[in-house]
Formats: structure tokens, sequence, C-alpha cells
């Protein structure tokens, strides 16, 4: 019975009623409501005047502001700078320029971070930069800061982008900010390799076109390019040769063997090396 009106409900006709409903949709005989909205404007994402000028509307430091609009100091950072911006974070900060209450309404609101990774066992065990190059019977030379130092090395060879100074040092970071939700279930906490890369060409040019790379572009260096977006101090290390191909595919396959994962920034294997036992000449 029911307590407001005091009628029985009939439970069965009601949910045939929603079962009949839902044939119907599908049959075509009901539709959805529909919204038509104005074709948009569109324009190009503006520049790092912008980004300057609508902070300093509000007269803070690039700290206070980041904090202010929920996003990390570095964003803020390459957004002034002339780095590259996402539509929607174009459009986000416009509406804030356009409409100033946003930042209050923004203080309601929890900072957001990545989800968190997925759990890995805890048996794997970490792989340090030094033992990489050793798989491929390589020494290591470097590193060089991410984006401050370029390579000196005109020599073809292999290379690794890591998180940490020293080519001995196996503690990696279990967390970093820039990860990118649909990449979270490929990152590996304590491991300091993020990409081994090989090239046949000079490793100072290839480095800098990763340098040079924006994700979502398939020039010039796509490989490797959820790496770009990390938000963590990065080193390059390197190690000249003339067999890149054959010692990407060792470092890798000891990588795999170690971590039983690829590299974070490695989405798939290397073609596989064939070799000559009697001259060990490598071909493909």
């Amino acid at each position: 019975m029911s307590k407001q009106t005091g009628t029985k409900r009939d439970i069965f006709a009601e949910l045939m009623e929603g079962v009949e409903a839902m044939g119907g949709r599908r049959a075509g005989k009901l539709t959805l409501r529909t919204h038509s909205l104005p074709a948009p404007e569109v324009e190009e994402s503006p520049g790092a005047e912008f980004f300057v000028a609508v902070r300093e509307r509000f007269n803070v430091s690039r700290a206070v502001w980041a904090n202010m609009l929920r996003v990390s100091p570095r964003t803020v950072e390459k957004w002034e700078q002339g780095g590259q911006v996402s539509p929607l974070a174009a459009t986000f900060v416009d509406l804030i320029s356009k409409f100033p209450d946003t930042v209050d309404r923004l203080q309601t609101l929890p900072k957001r971070v990545a989800r968190l990774p997925i759990a890995f066992p805890t048996d794997r065990s970490a792989i340090t930069v030094k033992q990489l190059f050793s798989a491929a019977g390589l020494p290591v030379c470097g590193p060089v800061r991410w984006k401050e130092e370029n390579v000196p090395e005109s020599q073809p060879g292999v290379y690794v982008v890591a998180t940490v100074s020293s080519p001995d040092d196996d503690a990696g970071l279990d967390y970093v900010s820039g990860l990118r939700e649909e990449a979270a279930h490929r990152w590996i906490p304590s491991q300091p390799v993020l990409y081994v890369g090989q090239t046949t060409r000079p490793l100072s040019v290839r480095v800098k076109e990763f340098y040079r790379h924006k994700p979502g572009f398939a020039a010039p260096h796509s490989g490797g390019e959820e790496v770009i977006s990390l938000e963590c101090a990065k080193w390059v290390y390197w190690s000249p040769t003339k067999n890149s191909l054959d010692a990407e595919s060792k470092m890798i396959e000891e990588f795999e063997t170690r971590v039983r994962r690829l590299p974070f920034g490695n989405l798939k294997r290397p073609a596989r090396v064939k070799r000559d036992l009697k001259s060990d000449a490598v071909s493909f």
C-alpha cells in the first residue's frame, strides 16, 4: 500500500511498462530530447602574453596562481613561456578572464591529481641505468639534464631517459605529476628508467628531436612521447654504437626480464635481431 495515497502498487505492471518503453526506444518509436546549439567561433589558442596578462590582472605570483586554478606551477610556467597549451586549458583561462568570479568558485573544489597507478607486485627488482647499458656491453655516457642540455655525441647509438642523475641509482619515483590517466596503468613505481631508444643517426640530432616533439604528432619523435609530459626531473644517458638496434633490443630484453614489463615510455618491443653465430654479424 502506498503511504501517501493508500492505493496498492502493481510492481509487475510498472516493470513491464519500463521494459516496453525501452523496447520502443530501440525500435525508434521513442526519441530522446535533442538540443540545438549554435556553431562556436573557432580561434587559435592564445599566446604566452595572454596567460601572463590574466594572471597579472589578479596580481599574484605563478605559485599562488597555480594554487588558485588547481593546477601545478609547472603548468602555469609552460603557459607563460609559450609552451603547447591544450584547447581545453586555453578555454579554461579564457573563461576566468571573462568571468573572474570563477576563481572564487574554484576555491570550493579540491585539487585533482591523476588517479594513482595500479599497484604492482613488490617482488619486482629495480634495474639501474648502468645495468641496462651493461646488458648490451656498452659503457654509460652522461647524463645531461632533459631539455636543458643536448647530448654531445655525433655518432649513432642508444639512449635512455631516467628519473635519476646517477647511473647506479636504483631509487626511481613512486609517482609523478603530469601522468595521463590513460597511461597510468603503464607507470612502474620505483623504476628509474623511463624510456630506451636508439638511432642510426647522430645521437645529438635524435635527442634534440625528442626535446622538440609535441605529444599527439607523428614527428619528429613519436616514440616515448608519454615521457615528455611527466612533471619531474629527467636525465638522458647514452652510448655510441654502430649496432644501435641490436643494443636497444638487448637493453629492453634485460629490462623486461628483470621487471617483467616494458619501460614506461616504450609501447612495443623492438624488432627482433637475428645474429650469425659464426661471424656475429647482425641482420634484420
